[in-house]
């Protein structure tokens, strides 16, 4: 997407229909990809560790990512000021996989799904608090 001009500051006057419906496909293929990790995750926590599968996954991810960086030469240096926010929200993301893949050990798929649903609710309560949006 960044070939096309587009970033995270891009404006709505900025969208195209081209890149609009690129973001559309990837967004459903990415809805199709989740449902699968969480149903893997669930397969192998009957013999591995909720630590040791999001372990496995953040090592492949990183490889992967690290690999599409490499090759499309798309690297910019991070920020000195977005390191530390950086960082945390990346343990954030660790903590919450691994609770995640936690919780697939005790409940079926689905019900962990539809509690997993109710994070849009939370990140919009904790918006106007934490980020003082409007």
């Amino acid at each position: 997407m960044y070939k096309q001009g587009l970033s995270m500051n891009t404006t709505t006057a900025d969208i195209t229909p081209a890149s609009n419906q690129s973001g559309m496909l990837l967004m459903a293929g990415a809805m199709l990809l989740l449902p699968m990790m969480d149903a893997m995750a669930k397969l192998l926590s009957t013999n591995l560790g909720p630590g040791q599968i999001g372990f496995v996954r953040f090592l492949i991810q990183a490889l992967m990512l690290s690999t599409a960086v490499i090759s499309t030469r798309q690297f910019c240096p991070m920020p000195a000021k977005a390191k530390v926010k950086t960082a945390l929200a990346g343990a954030f993301v660790a903590g919450t996989i691994t609770c995640l893949y936690w919780s697939l050990a005790f409940l079926p798929l689905a019900n962990a799904i539809a509690i997993f649903f109710v994070e849009p609710l939370l990140l919009t309560l904790l918006s106007a608090w934490v980020l003082r949006e409007k």
